[in-house]
């Protein structure tokens, strides 16, 4: 995703492991845009379905059954905005917010399981 962060969130959990961290300034950059998809895709995707689209790609992505949907009988689609974080740590997620825009869908996948929720008040304000 973005450099900088993922230096800044490898750091803190070295810090939180009693580790000596030590950062050289300007040691990372930033990616500021990403790529825009076409509209009429995202719709045509959307209208496939998430196992029909899931099949045409390759069967690749897949991100386990535990995935589920907050809201039921809804469908949505758009450019996705991925994270793949550590239980407890939601710096990536952070990043992530940073960079969608109107119509992103944010997908958020542990590295580990974990019922710890890390979407609080300053992400859904």
């Amino acid at each position: 995703m973005t450099t900088n962060v993922c230096v800044e969130s490898t750091a803190r959990d070295a810090f939180m492991r009693d580790w000596q961290v030590v950062l050289l300034e300007d040691c990372a950059a930033a990616l500021t845009t990403k790529t825009e998809h076409d509209a009429a895709v995202i719709d045509g995707l959307g209208a496939a379905g998430t196992a029909t689209v899931h099949e045409a790609i390759g069967r690749v992505g897949y991100a386990g059954s535990d995935l589920r949907p907050i809201q039921q009988d809804v469908r949505i689609a758009g450019s996705a905005v991925t994270v793949l974080s550590h239980p407890g740590d939601n710096i990536m997620i952070h990043a992530a917010v940073e960079v969608c825009q109107a119509g992103d869908v944010l997908v958020v996948v542990n590295t580990a399981p974990s019922r710890i929720n890390r979407c609080g008040p300053a992400l859904v304000d």
